[in-house]
């Protein structure tokens, strides 16, 4: 039997099925599309929610830059602010609760009249989103006036004027010539850029007593001048009518005010920092140089703080006895204002003025007053008596540098951002 041949074989490929990954994977991308869309979504919101607490954070902390800057401060804060040491500890004011947040202002004192800022806004309000925060800050100055009385006007006439009589014992003297003060550089220099002008030694009414007994010196320009009678008011009155002022004025402007007693050793103070602590009302400025400091072989004749530029206002209520008690008897320069008497026990120096509703008194060795002293005294006064190795000088250039530099403090505050780089965001500066 002849055998059939065969045709062409054909196989058959297996094909499985791809729409249903497909599909799967168009759905998955899909979702993930629309998570993303969400989280993008809610991801942006939340930027946008959180830019605006941020913003308003630095409206609070703006806020609170502006309140200070306004001056809206109570006596309490006022004395407060007034009082604060530079670079020392800071005054906090604080908002609470305003609207969603809050703001802190931290005030510290850098200069004289100068202050920095910091304010912290806080938003304590949104759940999840509370607790943004921003802090700005600024440097500003007191612009506020100080009191208004011309010291320039006081009057130094002669190394002592009195309404009573002056008698000097021991090796006291009363000199009105003019000297330079050794340690400041002398006349025609920077600290004393005048010329000497002599006055006299004592000024006294008309048939009070002037005398030096034993070793003691009373000289000047006269030696001792006598003139009529004054009323004990006028006697402490100073300026010409339209800017007249007197006790009371003075003793309102006083740097700082003490009740009567002893002072065994007043000078200069300094804060934590090394700087000059204006808030101690012991602290009466330094008077001494330097004679032998140099800057690059050049002679200053200045002292290393800058206490040497701090001339206070000081008031004693009563009677005080200065120096003595071990203390070394102690130092200050500026306008000191005795409501009683005033006794120099020992080892006192003071250059400037010295202005005493009684009598001055001296012992022991080692007073100094280089400037003027006036003396009011009662009906009844007895001698101003200077006794021991005491001094008195007159000095033009301590005087003037008392009374061109009297320390008012300001009777307000009105704080204004200074000229140039006044403020800065410290936030980011990672404050």
């Amino acid at each position: 039997m002849k055998k059939r041949s065969q045709g062409p074989t054909f196989t058959v490929a297996r094909r499985d099925g791809f729409a249903l990954p497909a599909a799967i994977f168009a759905i998955l991308v899909v979702a993930i599309l629309v998570t993303a869309g969400f989280l993008i979504s809610s991801q942006e919101s939340r930027i946008g929610q959180s830019s605006d607490r941020t913003v308003e954070a630095r409206m609070l902390a703006e806020d609170g830059l502006n309140t200070v800057m306004a001056g809206s401060f109570d006596p309490a804060q006022l004395e407060v602010f007034a009082e604060l040491e530079i670079w020392g500890d800071p005054m906090v004011l604080e908002s609470g609760e305003q609207g969603e947040g809050e703001w802190t202002v931290v005030v510290r004192r850098v200069a004289e009249r100068n202050y920095r800022l910091e304010s912290t806004g806080r938003v304590t309000q949104g759940g999840v989103l509370a607790g943004a925060q921003r802090t700005l800050g600024s440097i500003v100055r007191n612009t506020a006036s100080a009191w208004e009385v011309d010291y320039t006007q006081l009057e130094d006439d002669a190394a002592l004027k009195t309404q009573g009589g002056v008698v000097t014992r021991g090796n006291a003297q009363i000199i009105g010539h003019d000297e330079p003060v050794d340690s400041w550089g002398g006349f025609g220099g920077d600290v004393c850029p005048g010329s000497p002008v002599d006055k006299p030694g004592v000024i006294n009414n008309d048939g009070a007593e002037v005398e030096a007994t034993g070793a003691s010196t009373i000289d000047g320009d006269p030696a001792y001048e006598q003139v009529p009678y004054e009323d004990p008011d006028d006697f402490m009155t100073f300026g010409d009518e339209d800017d007249e002022f007197g006790w009371d004025e003075m003793v309102a402007t006083a740097t700082h005010s003490l009740p009567g007693g002893t002072f065994p050793s007043v000078g200069p103070s300094y804060n934590e920092s090394g700087v000059c602590d204006y808030a101690d009302p012991m602290n009466w400025g330094e008077p001494h140089r330097d004679p032998d400091a140099e800057i690059d072989g050049i002679a200053y004749n200045y002292a290393s703080t800058h206490c040497f530029n701090y001339f206070p206002i000081i008031h004693i209520d009563g009677n005080a006895q200065m120096g003595g008690g071990g203390g070394g008897g102690g130092r200050g320069q500026g306008i000191l204002l005795v409501d009683g008497n005033l006794n120099m026990n020992g080892g006192f120096e003071f250059y400037g003025m010295i202005l005493v509703r009684g009598q001055i008194e001296t012992q022991g060795n080692g007073n100094r007053v280089i400037g003027s002293i006036r003396a009011t005294g009662t009906a009844d006064l007895e001698s101003s008596d200077y006794a021991g190795g005491s001094i008195l000088r007159y000095s033009s250039c301590a005087a003037s540098r008392a009374k061109n530099n009297a320390f008012q403090p300001p009777t307000e505050v009105f704080l204004v951002p200074v000229g140039s780089r006044s403020w800065m965001d410290l936030t980011a500066a990672g404050f």
